[in-house]
């Protein structure tokens, strides 16, 4: 396991913690519900990223 894998997996867990967070918990307040569409999209792209990542690390 190197840097490559070990960062991976912090964009990637990042990436799901987030999609949490404002999908279950904070949903309702105002500022978050305008952004929502924006802020799954980061979210997905953060998990995607982070599995480049490990599969890259894995690979060198």
């Amino acid at each position: 396991m190197n840097w490559w894998t070990i960062g991976g997996l912090l964009v990637a867990a990042a990436g799901v913690i987030e999609f949490v967070l404002f999908r279950f918990v904070l949903h309702d307040r105002p500022g978050i519900a305008s952004k929502m569409r924006f802020l799954m999209i980061n979210a997905g792209f953060n998990v995607l990223a982070g599995l480049a990542l490990v599969i890259v690390g894995e690979f060198s």
